[in-house]
């Protein structure tokens, strides 16, 4: 039976690809990130970080936490320093995120087989938007739960 790898055992030939000028492309796991990566379907393109301490809010970095894994999530603040971030599917901020810990960032992503640059101008809407409701969220989901429910459960019934 095949056990996971952690992202940390891979991240010495992760970077030895960025030497060498490449990028590399991780399978989504986990669904913090949803609604625009799913779990195991959905890719993300990364690309070494030169000057992490110049990243911005929206920008998508895969960052080192001190427990030693590897999350990739959107900052959504940059204050004195430090990145304060959150996942797509989360409504918590996890703050301190040091420059330092940043160890590639997000250049594009793959959905539903599709390529999608983080230059788009789509996907930069899509950004300030997702970023612009995170107050929200909690609400939002509240609201597509209780929509799949009456939809799963043939509550709309036309007369």
């Amino acid at each position: 039976m095949n056990e996971p790898v952690s992202l940390k055992d891979f991240m010495p030939l992760i970077r030895e690809l960025f030497a060498e000028g490449k990028t590399v492309t991780l399978t989504a796991s986990g669904n913090s990130m949803r609604p625009l990566l799913h779990h195991g379907r959905d890719s993300v393109i990364l690309a070494p970080c030169e000057a992490p301490q110049k990243l911005k809010k929206r920008d998508v970095p895969l960052y080192e936490r001190a427990d030693g894994r590897f999350v990739l999530h959107r900052i959504v603040k940059v204050k004195n320093g430090q990145f304060s971030m959150c996942g797509d599917r989360q409504t918590e901020l996890e703050t301190g995120i040091l420059p330092q810990s940043v160890a590639a960032v997000a250049v594009g992503f793959v959905r539903n087989g599709k390529k999608i640059s983080c230059k788009s101008p789509l996907y930069r809407l899509y950004a300030f938007l997702w970023c612009a409701v995170r107050p929200l969220r909690p609400s939002l989901f509240k609201l597509k739960a209780a929509l799949n429910k009456v939809f799963k459960k043939g509550g709309v019934k036309a007369s």
